[in-house]
């Protein structure tokens, strides 16, 4: 019966020899491993592998929540893979992840602002375009209504793509 610790050693040099990850990976990897692993030692000290069960799991998960949510996953993760190279392994005849959901809601980015002198420069190559022909003139008044459209109404660019002739009230001018 394989323990936890040296199946972790197992998979860690699966993974720097035969997947060839970077020493930085297989060095988080360690970490986040090593982390689980005192995890079970605190809690569960007599846990071997094939013992580990969804609800250690949960239970490590929640030891997590002072974390932020992309640290969570990461060690989750890594767990995962851990668990995948032993199940490959024969080690364990089922991963616990098998059927697990957690529930680690990562949340999208805020859109990054631009420097108010990128959009002066960037507004002022717009105005300032040469048009040799009556069809390059049309052209840039068409950029430049597009672009103050998207800046001077917060617009994204599928609502203006999507924008339909009838929704425009030029009249109100508000």
């Amino acid at each position: 019966m394989a323990s936890y610790n040296h199946t972790c050693e197992s998979f860690l040099n699966y993974c720097r020899d035969e997947r060839r990850l970077s020493p930085h990976t297989t060095r988080a990897y360690r970490l986040d491993l090593d982390r689980f692993g005192e995890f079970l030692a605190t809690r569960h000290p007599s846990a071997e592998l094939v013992d580990i069960s969804k609800e250690h799991l949960r239970a490590y998960q929640q030891t997590l929540a002072h974390l932020k949510p992309r640290s969570v996953g990461r060690r989750m993760a890594a767990l995962r893979s851990l668990f995948v190279y032993a199940e490959t392994e024969k080690l364990i005849e089922c991963s616990p992840f098998e059927g697990l959901r957690l529930r680690i809601r990562i949340g999208r980015p805020l859109p990054r602002t631009l420097a108010q002198k990128t959009v002066e420069r960037f507004f002022r190559v717009l105005y300032n375009r040469s048009t040799a022909t009556p069809r390059a003139v049309l052209r840039k008044l068409q950029d430049i209504a597009l672009v103050e459209l998207l800046f001077g109404a917060g617009l994204r660019v599928g609502e203006v793509a999507n924008l339909s002739a009838e929704r425009i009230d030029l009249d109100s001018q508000i």
